[in-house]
């Protein structure tokens, strides 16, 4: 699937032991501005999903964004000169 295909190819990965079980870590950190969006018109824009994505190019499908990997929190208010700094830790457990 995308998501392996990714995590196989474009990124770099570590190797930790959590439990004595082997898996392959990631992480990257990125920025969001609040007026990134066409929202941005808003004096407020609640954010409650946050997500990652994929940028690339699929033969038949042209070049394409696509959310790799999301998170759902509370409701975050950003007002217009707001950022945010997500810093993204994932873990996939290795075959053995």
């Amino acid at each position: 699937n995308l998501t392996d295909n990714v995590f196989n190819k474009e990124v770099e990965k570590e190797i930790i032991a959590v439990d004595d079980i082997k898996y392959e870590k990631v992480q990257w950190v990125d920025t969001k501005s609040s007026c990134e969006d066409e929202s941005c018109k808003d004096i407020h824009q609640n954010i409650g999903k946050w997500n990652t994505n994929f940028f690339g190019d699929f033969n038949e499908f042209g070049f394409l964004n696509i959310p790799l990997f999301q998170a759902l929190t509370s409701t975050v208010i950003m007002e217009e000169d707001d950022n945010v700094t997500n810093q993204w830790t994932v873990l996939r457990a290795m075959d053995e």
